[in-house]
């Protein structure tokens, strides 16, 4: 039995809320770490060609960061069905800044036009 297992549980069951919030920021330090070795590996800051982990980090770091601040409907159409954080710029840190939400079909017409 891991020595917080008890802690977890009954967190989850007298505070959902707060049960969330913890998990949430002990996903997003995990991630953080991950990608900071992935990073290293790959020694950039401007990320030009995201490939594997750092892909993976990279997006999981994102929706867990900024899903809930940033817009829930599309830039261009404003639709709320279908979403996607596109990154305008694949910097780390990740700034807002550098982020939009789409829908599916603006976002593959988005990469569609940089490559």
């Amino acid at each position: 039995m891991k020595k917080y297992e008890g802690y977890w549980a009954r967190l989850r069951e007298n505070n959902p809320e707060k049960y969330k919030q913890k998990k949430k920021e002990q996903n997003r330090r995990y991630l953080e770490r991950q990608f900071q070795k992935e990073l290293k590996k790959n020694k950039t800051e401007m990320l030009t060609k995201l490939e594997g982990a750092l892909k993976i980090y990279l997006n999981k770091l994102t929706r867990i960061l900024y899903d809930d601040v940033l817009p829930k409907s599309c830039k261009v159409c404003g639709t709320e069905d279908d979403l996607h954080i596109h990154h305008i710029r694949n910097t780390y840190p990740i700034k807002k800044k550098d982020l939009i939400r789409l829908c599916v079909e603006h976002h593959i017409e988005e990469h569609q036009k940089v490559n």
